[in-house]
């Protein structure tokens, strides 16, 4: 976008300078063509540069490494431990980051506990078959392929989850809770299938007039309440007059509102 300085006014664009100046757009635009600079009405009016803003360039830095002692053996890094005890990747840095002090099998401590980033009401789930300490159960069960809820359950319950595969789970802090769960097993016997629920949608209640309709009136009646009004008019002695008037105004029939 063009910045347009008006003497030591600067606008965005050429439309907010014209709108200044109270000329059209198309007017300025077309004086300022091929030109950095023009005078109108003793305005210098000049094109500038709009600075770019600077991109913040991704330097791609690692996070800092965590110092780790494993059974009283100092590791420069979480990893290099890891790899050293023959660990699955992130195995003791998870356990650090659930506040434990044991991972499989071994004792581990940071040696800067500040560095640290606490894992927050997360229950850490240790799969006992293949060493990996997975950071909640929800993440654990996803690997199960069964409900969390059935999951953590029988942890609690039977000590430990064992799932289709035959791979053992155990939690690495106990259930919350004042209830108390019957030990069902420690495999789901009967899994759940998902299957889509078809809705039934009830049929609208039939539409209730709040007046009851009129009952039709016979023609023999009308014809009779007819004759009945001509002799009342002619009683009266305007029979002559109402006809005059209905001629008169072209009308045809007449039409009575008994609310008014």
């Amino acid at each position: 976008m063009q910045n347009i300085r008006v003497n030591n006014k600067i606008f965005r664009s050429i439309a907010d300078a014209a709108a200044f100046l109270h000329i059209p757009r198309i007017t300025l635009s077309h004086k300022m063509h091929d030109k950095q600079a023009i005078t109108y009405k003793d305005l210098l009016i000049e094109k500038i540069q709009d600075t770019p803003k600077k991109k913040h360039r991704n330097t791609g830095q690692k996070r800092a490494a965590i110092p780790v002692i494993v059974d009283d053996v100092a590791y420069n890094s979480c990893s290099e431990a890891e790899r050293a005890l023959n660990l699955p990747l992130c195995t003791i840095s998870k356990a650090l980051r659930c506040g434990q002090k044991h991972c499989c099998g071994h004792d581990i401590e940071p040696v800067y506990p500040s560095q640290i980033t606490p894992t927050e009401k997360k229950v850490p789930v240790l799969c006992v078959t293949t060493g990996v300490l997975y950071e909640s159960i929800k993440e654990a069960a996803k690997v199960a392929d069964v409900d969390n809820w059935t999951m953590s359950k029988k942890m609690e319950a039977s000590g430990a989850f064992i799932d289709s595969k035959g791979n053992v789970y155990k939690r690495m802090s106990p259930m919350v809770t004042k209830n108390k769960y019957a030990n069902t097993g420690n495999t789901v016997k009967h899994k759940r299938v998902y299957s889509p629920r078809s809705v039934k949608l009830c049929e609208p209640a039939p539409t209730i007039p709040l007046v009851a309709p009129k009952p039709e009136v016979p023609q023999i009646v009308k014809d009779a309440i007819n004759d009945k009004i001509i002799q009342l008019l002619k009683e009266k002695g305007v029979y002559d007059d109402v006809i005059n008037l209905l001629k008169y105004g072209g009308f045809t029939s007449v039409n009575f509102n008994p609310e008014k």
